[in-house]
């Protein structure tokens, strides 16, 4: 059985990383998340995952399935194309069945090998592209209702101190109100009630600030309020995390970590920073969130990026002044972070994908060059089990060497205290006249 949402965020409040004068508490007293992204085929990722996660005394991982993976799972002809001559025959929506289709999946495992500190996430759902010349003119009416989206965006611009043009409100209403927006909303609603995952991210971080702001408070209150969701943990992105290759300096905030010669935040930044930022966090009410701090998705090899520490500390402290509680730090690229101490804690959930594709897709490399006389021979144990075990392999040991990098490895005793606390304080209620 999987770890709730609710578990999770007792462990999320007993492991936040600073003390009460917003100061890191020493090493030994925080531990990040590892957060594993499985791919479509699932089977030998989540298969190895879950090994990681049982090994001796266990250690809290958090599984991750993207927008892509599930609508793979799925079995959406847009994205998997069927060979000639069939058709999906499935009625319900490719991304929701597929979310939950890989729960189960994942709870096969789980139940396999006693992997009993596993969570369920959706991550990047990602809003369909904003195009400004593409939506100066309405595209269908199938996202939110026009006269709501207005009142949202109107509180947004307002909330932000934006400035919003009557043509780029047009864009962003037609933008909103289009049937794309509204394909993927459904696709957000229809994972999270079918997969009953403990946390879900909405990301439409790329698209205009208040576009973002509206749009991500639609959405957390359809989830909360229409399919009465209210444990699940939403994950929003205040701004997009970048690609490698995309060579854009970045600003980082004033301090001891910033590399030498990079440029750096400006006051007046910072202040409009962390006023936007607590905006965006008490307006749509998100229980997590991504902002930019330097990282880059789809790091190469050998290629590291040098995380904003100033920026996470001073943003996370902000926002539990604000919101009373820990708005936990989503870390998108993590597979190209430089990993430094003063990043276990305030980095809550380190978000894993490209390396473990590598390690996977290394595991068959080396296995064709090993044995491709006796694959080429038809030789059964050449081409059998042994080459998928070597992937479910690879997996576990990539998802153990980032478990201890996040000193989360073996963390399994303290984390299940703190779900057993947790739980005790749970009062049962029962109607004392039913035995009178």
């Amino acid at each position: 059985m999987l770890r709730t949402s609710r578990e999770l965020r007792a462990v999320m409040e007993a492991f936040y990383p600073f003390d009460k004068d917003g100061e890191l508490l020493p090493l030994e007293k925080r531990m990040s998340f590892l957060a594993s992204n499985a791919n479509f085929a699932l089977p030998a990722q989540l298969r190895g995952f879950a090994q990681a996660t049982a090994a001796f005394e266990g250690s809290p991982q958090i599984i991750q399935i993207s927008y892509t993976a599930a609508d793979q799972t799925g079995t959406n002809p847009k994205k998997l194309p069927p060979i000639e001559g069939v058709e999906r025959s499935s009625e319900t929506r490719p991304a929701a069945v597929g979310a939950m289709r890989a729960r189960q999946m994942l709870e096969w495992y789980a139940e396999d090998y006693g992997a009993d500190l596993l969570w369920m996430s959706l991550d990047h759902y990602t809003s369909p592209k904003f195009d400004a010349e593409k939506f100066s003119v309405p595209q269908g009416q199938g996202g939110i209702y026009r006269p709501v989206a207005r009142v949202l965006l109107e509180e947004a611009a307002e909330a932000l101190g934006l400035e919003v043009t009557p043509q780029e409100m047009q864009t962003y209403l037609n933008y909103l109100g289009s049937e794309e927006f509204g394909e993927y909303a459904r696709d957000f609603f229809g994972s999270v009630s079918l997969s009953g995952a403990a946390w879900a991210m909405i990301d439409t971080g790329a698209t205009p600030q208040a576009v973002n702001l509206a749009s991500t408070k639609w959405m957390v209150e359809t989830v909360r309020q229409g399919l009465d969701e209210d444990e699940v943990i939403i994950e929003a992105e205040f701004s997009a995390t970048g690609s490698s290759g995309e060579e854009e300096a970045y600003p980082y905030w004033p301090g001891p970590h910033v590399p030498e010669g990079a440029p750096v935040m400006t006051d007046e930044a910072q202040e409009t920073f962390l006023h936007k930022i607590t905006t965006f966090v008490k307006m749509t009410d998100a229980d997590a969130i991504a902002y930019e701090v330097g990282s880059k998705h789809a790091a190469k090899a050998g290629e590291t990026f040098k995380i904003d520490i100033g920026k996470l500390k001073a943003a996370q402290v902000a926002m539990r002044e604000t919101m009373g509680r820990r708005i936990a730090y989503a870390g998108h690229g993590g597979t190209g972070f430089k990993w430094e101490d003063d990043l276990i804690g305030p980095v809550f959930k380190r978000n894993i994908n490209t390396a473990h594709l590598y390690a996977g897709t290394m595991s068959q490399l080396k296995w064709v060059d090993e044995h491709r006389a006796g694959i080429e021979g038809r030789v059964k144990k050449a081409v059998g089990r042994g080459r998928q075990m070597a992937e479910v392999e690879a997996a576990a040991d990539s998802a153990i060497g980032f478990l201890k990098s996040c000193r989360s490895w073996q963390l399994g005793p303290q984390v299940r205290e703190v779900i057993g606390k947790m739980e005790a304080m749970k009062v049962e209620f029962r109607d004392s006249a039913a035995n009178e």
